[in-house]
C-alpha cells in the first residue's frame, strides 16, 4: 500500500468503520457514490490489496485493534469484527464497481 495515499486509506478505513456499526447497505452506496465522483478508492482492489491470505487477514485484524482510536468506539473492538468489516466495505464497493451502480 505504499503507493495509497493516506486519505485514500481513511476514506476506505471510514466505508470500514460504517459497516462495524451496521450502516445501511444504502447509505454505504451514497458514501461509495460520492467517492466515485471525487477519485477516493472504494474497494481493496483500488489501493493494491488482492489475495489476501488467512494469516494476512488476521495480521490485520490483530493490528488494527490496537491503534490507539479504537478506544473512541462506543463498543469492543474485536480482529474478528475488523476483518468482517473490511470484508464487507470491500463486498459492497466491488458490487458498485462491477454493476456501475451510484447512489443518489
Amino acid at each position: 500500500m505504499h503507493h495509497t495515499y493516506h486519505g485514500e486509506i481513511v476514506a476506505f478505513g471510514i466505508l470500514a468503520q460504517l459497516c462495524m456499526e451496521n450502516t445501511s447497505d444504502d447509505e454505504l452506496k451514497t458514501l461509495i457514490s460520492y467517492y466515485q465522483q471525487v477519485g477516493l478508492p472504494f474497494t481493496l482492489k483500488q489501493m493494491g490489496i488482492t489475495n489476501l491470505t488467512d494469516s494476512q487477514w488476521r495480521r490485520l485484524g490483530d493490528i488494527t485493534v490496537t491503534i490507539e482510536d479504537m478506544e473512541n468506539m462506543p463498543f469492543e473492538v474485536t480482529p474478528e469484527m475488523v476483518i468482517e468489516a473490511v470484508r464487507r466495505a470491500d463486498e459492497i464497493g466491488n458490487g458498485m464497481l462491477t454493476t456501475g451502480v451510484a447512489a443518489q
